[in-house]
């Protein structure tokens, strides 16, 4: 563009950015100087929080430079493959899948109502309903959903990772650093914070695969290192259940994680889901358990419950079972709820809480006149984890710098050669357990795994 017609945007947006970095150091100066006590106090908290940011963004910066490799080719396949079939099973349907011919087979055609309507007064056929009337035996339901999720993971994430590649084969995700009150990143231009697992392509409650993804390699595998170098996971091992244990001083919790019981099969039976782990359906149940608990920190009522078992374990129970699971978890551990409506009673009086509380980080999170009292328990617990996070996440760029080329919620993806990768991960990692452990004055874990596998050229 020409200088004359970008000039005054470009010398302005300049001035005026030079101009609120001014302002904001004399105001950090006033506070130092501050006759109030608490002003020092005051002071190096609000340094240690813009070191923290700086640091994270340093880091963001890095792996939005740096990218990850993806296996294009092998991808392109897969949604051929994946296309193909899902045209293969449309050509045997009755209606093609789209909205207005599946509305006109299920509801028009076969009688059938849906249990909620769209903002417009029509039946939803969303993928819970369609759950339930696979469910239900309805015809061509379970067609359609093998259509529907052939598609989808065609397009956004076989044919959509290719489709948004570097020309030097790396996917570049954007984090968002200031977008989510809890603190936490969010992501835009390619979702790699929601990369699928393997018990996306499964049967319910088994590891068989559904055929539709029959011969398709998972996504996470076509995620490939640079030659030389390897990929290395290290997960923050069930962040928010441990912070949010310690928080709401929940002992029959804090006494299972201590003891490395299996809290999720110690739910499965005491929420008399089912007997132990010789039921048929032990796996499915155990799924319900492990969801029940991760929505109970939260107080997660029983319709947000059934949707949740719905679209993440492709489970569809009766609304009143959902509330009887609900109920019976909360009755295990009451400590979460008073901790929740203590929270809610503290932003409703006085619009913030305390992130990282009775700790030398702590500091308030306030809420305006748009957010909801009723997520400021959750904002505690991911508030709290997002500063320690983003402490190690910018340590790591900073200390072992070159490494970092992902972060996933609580999650730290890095990309090391092959003869020091497990030496570099183990140091990051420790940092991290040690870093964690004493901010939330609770044991942490790190659990480190590798996500390539032996390429012919390592």
């Amino acid at each position: 563009m020409p200088w004359d017609v970008i000039k005054l945007y470009v010398t302005t947006d300049a001035e005026m950015t030079d101009d609120a970095y001014n302002w904001q150091q004399r105001r950090l100066e006033e506070i130092r100087k501050g006759d109030n006590p608490e002003s020092e106090r005051f002071y190096n908290m609000l340094m240690g929080r813009i070191e923290r940011e700086y640091l994270a963004m340093r880091a963001n910066y890095e792996m939005e430079r740096r990218g990850l490799g993806y296996d294009d080719e092998t991808s392109l396949a897969a949604a051929d493959k994946l296309e193909a079939a899902a045209r293969e099973i449309e050509r045997r349907m009755p209606f093609n899948v789209r909205p207005k011919e599946t509305h006109r087979y299920f509801i028009q055609q076969l009688g059938l109502e849906t249990d909620r309507l769209t903002d417009g007064g029509k039946p939803s056929i969303d993928e819970e309903q369609m759950r339930k009337w696979i469910a239900d035996g309805i015809p061509w339901a379970e067609e359609h959903m093998l259509v529907s999720k052939a598609r989808r993971a065609s397009s956004m994430w076989y044919r959509g990772y290719p489709e948004k590649m570097g020309a030097d084969g790396r996917l570049r995700t954007v984090f968002k650093q200031g977008d989510v009150k809890s603190g936490r990143f969010a992501v835009e231009r390619v979702q790699l914070q929601a990369i699928p697992k393997a018990d996306k392509y499964a049967q319910v409650g088994s590891s068989v695969r559904l055929p539709i993804y029959e011969d398709i390699p998972d996504v996470r595998d076509l995620i490939r290192p640079r030659e030389g170098y390897g990929l290395w996971n290290l997960d923050l091992s069930q962040a928010e259940l441990r912070v949010a244990t310690k928080y709401a001083e929940c002992e029959r919790m804090a006494r299972e994680l201590a003891n490395g019981e299996d809290i999720h099969s110690n739910n499965t039976i005491e929420l008399d889901l089912c007997s132990g782990p010789d039921h048929p359906l032990w796996k499915q149940k155990r799924d319900i358990a492990k969801r029940t608990t991760f929505g109970g920190i939260f107080q997660i009522g029983p319709e947000t419950f059934q949707a949740t078992l719905s679209k993440l374990a492709n489970v569809y129970l009766p609304l009143e079972e959902c509330a009887v699971i609900i109920h019976r978890w909360r009755s295990r551990y009451p400590e979460f709820g008073t901790e929740y409506r203590r929270q809610q009673r503290k932003a409703y009086a006085e619009k913030y809480v305390y992130l990282l509380p009775y700790t030398p980080l702590e500091e308030r999170s306030y809420f305006t006149s748009y957010d909801r009292p009723q997520t400021a328990w959750n904002r505690v617990v991911q508030g709290s984890l997002a500063i320690v996070f983003k402490m190690w996440m910018g340590e790591t760029e900073r200390s072992w710098p070159g490494n970092l080329v992902l972060m996933i919620h609580d999650s730290l993806v890095l990309e090391c050669p092959l003869d020091e990768g497990d030496e570099i991960a183990a140091e990051v990692a420790a940092y991290g357990r040690e870093l964690t452990t004493n901010a939330f004055e609770t044991e942490m874990r790190v659990d480190i795994d590798r996500w390539d596998r032996v390429l012919e050229h390592a």
